[in-house]
């Protein structure tokens, strides 16, 4: 398998892990020192944890999740890749909010 196809197998087991509220399995699979951005805030690896389990806390959960197949651009070494997909997610909240969101993810692997 050549790393985009890698890449690609790994995007695709994400959301199941990420929806089962298994924070700590999803964030294996980034570096441990990533920097993250999230609800307009950038985050150490320490607060982007953080914060994706407090999502999940007192009962929030992923009600639906779907993302289209990841565009993977590797440098010419293939040593590091852009990856970038639209993903669309159903939450529901602990206080009953349910937005049905969509996003643009890109990440540097």
């Amino acid at each position: 398998m050549d790393h985009t196809e890698e890449l690609r197998a790994i995007m695709r087991r994400l959301p199941e892990i990420y929806g089962s509220g298994d924070i700590d399995s999803y964030l294996e699979h980034y570096a441990p020192n990533i920097s993250a951005y999230y609800s307009g805030t950038a985050m150490t690896a320490i607060e982007a944890h953080q914060f994706i389990n407090s999502l999940f806390e007192g009962g929030g959960k992923t009600v639906k999740f779907e993302m289209t197949s990841p565009l993977v651009q590797c440098n010419e070494s293939t040593e590091a890749a852009v990856v970038s997909y639209r993903w669309r997610e159903h939450f529901r909240f602990n206080d009953g909010h349910e937005p049905d969101t969509e996003y643009y993810e890109s990440g540097v692997w």
